[in-house]
């Protein structure tokens, strides 16, 4: 994927529709910068994205992955707060000979032999009703599909209250390696208020997946979400490219000294292991706005 991070999104892409045709990827990238700058969000790939996370011993295994392992959890969708999450309107495919090639297709990923793939396929479609064990199939296929979320913003007052335990967490933020592109392979999450819909094709099939994993409600748009999506590894781990990619971690407001000695009990066990630094921050609330100042740690 070729880094936008400079590149105006309006320069390369006109106005999109939410019937989902298939785009190549920095096509797709830059019509939903383009849409999501429409509400405050960036017009370019950010220079750095944000993780948010509450305390807990789930929180202290996650940064261990992160500070120690230099991994991070992939998500299933029916993990997340969003009973939304990832729901789409999929039209089957128009003919019982297309849903046959499909279903023959699907089988033989799932390591049957053809003559067995026929023999499932059949079965499918037999009855003509074949929009059900369709539709059943492209949800399972999103639900293995592995999810890593990111924000755009690391003082965002929503983000810490709903995803770092009402400001009591911390925030490790994330940066752009250089000269090798944005950090993973991330992309922007597209908003609406009506489910996308995608027309079925055997040819872009797995694109279309990765894409209905990419749409979320409006009512969301605040946390200007960026997404690792990577298939079929829904509850396992994607491993860096390189651990200096982890730039600082920010603690929150009301982080208690606690929960604060624990992370850096494991920051001190990075630098034990001669991975690169992290710098250490802390969210303070400003003197005359609504809002979050970041200072150093002392």
């Amino acid at each position: 994927m070729t880094p936008l991070r400079e590149q105006r999104a309006s320069e390369l892409i006109g106005s999109s529709d939410w019937i989902m045709q298939p785009k190549d990827d920095m096509e797709w990238m830059a019509e939903t910068l383009k849409q999501r700058a429409a509400f405050g969000g960036k017009n370019a790939i950010p220079a750095f994205l944000y993780r948010y996370f509450a305390p807990g011993g789930f929180t202290r295994a996650n940064l261990e992955d992160v500070l120690l392992r230099s991994r991070m959890r992939l998500s299933a969708r029916s993990e997340f707060n969003d009973p939304f999450d990832s729901h789409c309107d999929w039209l089957p495919p128009d003919s019982r000979e297309e849903a046959h090639s499909y279903f023959c297709g699907v089988a033989m990923n799932h390591g049957h032999t053809e003559a067995e793939a026929k023999l499932i396929a059949d079965t499918a479609t037999q009855d003509g009703e074949y929009w059900k064990p369709f539709y059943d199939t492209v949800r399972g296929a999103i639900e293995k599909t592995g999810i890593t979320c990111f924000a755009e913003d690391g003082l965002n007052f929503l983000m810490w209250s709903h995803y770092a335990s009402h400001h009591r967490g911390v925030v490790v933020e994330f940066h752009e390696l250089t000269n090798k592109g944005p950090i993973f392979k991330v992309f922007p999450v597209r908003y609406g208020d009506e489910f996308p819909r995608f027309t079925y094709s055997r040819e872009h099939f797995h694109q279309q997946v990765f894409r209905s994993v990419l749409c979320k409600s409006s009512a969301w748009r605040y946390e200007m979400e960026w997404r690792i999506v990577h298939a079929p590894h829904a509850k396992s781990y994607g491993d860096f490219v390189e651990p200096s990619i982890v730039k600082s971690l920010t603690f929150g407001c009301r982080a208690n000294d606690e929960f604060k000695n624990e992370v850096l009990t494991i920051v001190a066990e990075r630098k034990k292991a001669g991975l690169p630094d992290v710098e250490l921050y802390e969210a303070k609330l400003s003197d005359n706005a609504f809002a979050l100042e970041r200072v150093a740690l002392t």
